[in-house]
């Protein structure tokens, strides 16, 4: 799995930060975030693998997931 590859200890830099999957919290997919904004403005973006509507739902959803 590729969170495998990352040690707790490890130090996060923005290659790496963007090479992992993310979740997002927000009632659309296409609601725009702050970091997804930041990120425009250096012409990067972010794989979003799972969008969801409501923090409560990031528990049940990442739930028994490394």
């Amino acid at each position: 799995m590729v969170f495998e590859k990352y040690a707790a200890g490890m130090k996060m830099n923005l290659t790496r930060f963007l090479s992992l999957p993310h979740l997002k919290e927000s009632m659309s997919p296409t609601d725009g975030h702050y970091v997804d904004a930041a990120l425009s403005k250096m012409q990067r973006i972010r794989h979003v693998a799972l969008n969801v509507p409501h923090w409560l739902a990031e528990i049940a959803s990442l739930g028994g997931t490394q």
